[in-house]
């Protein structure tokens, strides 16, 4: 409910920080966290699942402020932190969006935060870290990195086609330039006929407009004819 909000939110954040102000953080610290229309929102998003939504709302709060898109005092930035963490120690961690064990938003908090809930905090995230042996790896990664990795690999496999087979590349090449010649070739026949058309239109309404007004040009007066 209120994640995908904030999720959204921050999208708008970090392409056009000029239209979200530090009072639209403000505002929904006060309804999502504070609960200041006493709805019992606070209560809802301790319950059950709902405190990894919450989690994941105190995430991107912090991370606008880590960022500088809010400029929040130090005593809600504390109490921020420490609502997080002790959701993460108690809970777990989502493993979701800014909330996986290795977002750099854990070290933007550690110095808010006691000495006693860092080493809770240290003991969740070095166990969301570790890989028993022979096991895949657990850790959550940004679709991003991953989209990278094989973007990565699929340029080096081009490359090294290319330079195995500098036929084969020449004649992917051709071909490219072939399609795109076919496809400038049909563009034009269809500017072509689109022009065509509309010269077509044009003659059209310009030839009812003159039969319609010589239609109603006033006849000739009929001549008397004369009796010889």
């Amino acid at each position: 409910m209120g994640s995908e909000f904030i999720e959204n939110l921050w999208g708008w954040q970090a392409t056009s920080p000029e239209i979200i102000r530090s009072w639209v953080w403000e505002d929904l610290k006060a309804i999502y966290i504070d609960d200041s229309l006493n709805i019992g929102l606070d209560d809802f998003l301790q319950e059950k699942h709902n405190v990894h939504v919450q989690s994941n709302i105190l995430a991107v709060m912090l991370v606008a402020i880590e960022k500088g898109f809010w400029q929040a005092s130090q005593q809600t930035q504390t109490e921020l932190a420490v609502k997080f963490t002790k959701n993460i120690v108690e809970h777990g961690i989502p493993g979701s969006g800014h909330t996986h064990a290795n977002h750099p938003i854990y070290e933007f908090i550690k110095p808010m935060l006691s000495l006693e809930l860092k080493r809770q905090l240290a003991e969740v995230l070095a166990s969301a870290n570790h890989n028993p042996v022979g096991e895949v790896a657990s850790g959550v990664q940004h679709i991003q990195e991953i989209s990278t990795e094989i973007q990565q690999k699929n340029t080096l496999d081009s490359t090294q086609d290319s330079t195995q087979n500098p036929k084969s590349s020449e004649k992917k090449e051709t071909t490219s330039e072939e399609n795109e010649s076919e496809n400038n070739n049909e563009k034009s026949t269809q500017q072509e006929y689109l022009l065509l058309g509309l010269i077509i239109g044009i003659l059209l309404l310009v030839l009812a407009g003159y039969c319609r007004s010589r239609r109603q040009l006033p006849k000739p007066p009929l001549m008397p004819r004369k009796e010889g």
